[in-house]
């Protein structure tokens, strides 16, 4: 209970016989501020988006503009507190407001909010014709915020969602000088080029194989950003 070891065993050949457990369980019962708990007022996740888009047939081709924004606005996340035992407990809840803010509130340090915008204009080509058809799209666009998203990219990607470190500890959110490190996030894709083109081979146009054809295609994409995996 509270993470602590229940006794100071010495070491054996060389091995540690007791190891602190920092991320105590937040279910497992017992005061809130030494094991955690669930916000009984627990928020869904919430996201908001609002997309505009233009089109317009130019010289047989189709031009689209598209604009998008994309918010988060609740998360449910893990948010980590020192308890007495040196250990973590943890709030399960939406940082920023309820049981995280009150806990937050107690150790005089600010209720971090999560923060993931995307913001992106498209311009995209494209043609059909019973032959031939091509796509080409630029896209330029920024993630910005200080919430990677449930596989956490800021930590090179996890496999248990809803528990980063993001809102754990009062430090937590902050750079080192005492401002919010909210930013550029690891899978942000400034610039994205994408093309793709394909023709089909009419078999009977020589005699051959009536009603049968063969199409032949290629695809391509160039982007900018991180060289961390896009997760």
């Amino acid at each position: 209970m509270g993470g602590a070891c229940p006794a100071q065993l010495a070491p054996l050949f060389g091995r540690v016989r007791c190891d602190k457990d920092n991320r105590v369980a937040s279910n497992s019962g017992g005061p809130l501020t030494e094991v955690g708990g669930v916000d009984p007022n627990i928020k869904p996740f919430k996201q908001r988006e609002i997309t505009f888009t233009f089109q317009r047939e130019m010289f047989k081709n189709i031009l689209s503009v598209r604009y998008s924004r994309k918010q988060v606005l609740d998360v449910i996340e893990d948010a980590g507190f020192p308890n007495s035992a040196g250990s973590e407990y943890y709030i399960i809840g939406n940082p920023g407001k309820g049981l995280y803010k009150e806990q937050a509130d107690m150790f005089g340090t600010i209720a971090i909010k999560p923060q993931r915008q995307y913001d992106a204009l498209e311009i995209r080509f494209n043609r059909y014709t019973s032959h031939w058809l091509y796509d080409v799209n630029y896209t330029f666009s920024r993630l910005y915020g200080n919430y990677g998203g449930l596989s956490s990219s800021d930590e090179e990607g996890r496999s248990d969602p809803n528990t980063e470190r993001y809102f754990d500890q009062p430090q937590a959110g902050f750079t080192a000088t005492g401002h919010q490190d909210n930013g550029r996030l690891p899978t942000d894709r400034p610039h994205v080029f994408k093309a793709s083109a394909a023709y089909r081979l009419e078999w009977d146009r020589f005699g051959l194989w009536k009603n049968n054809s063969t199409t032949i295609g290629a695809y391509g994409f160039v982007q900018s950003g991180s060289l961390l995996p896009h997760l």
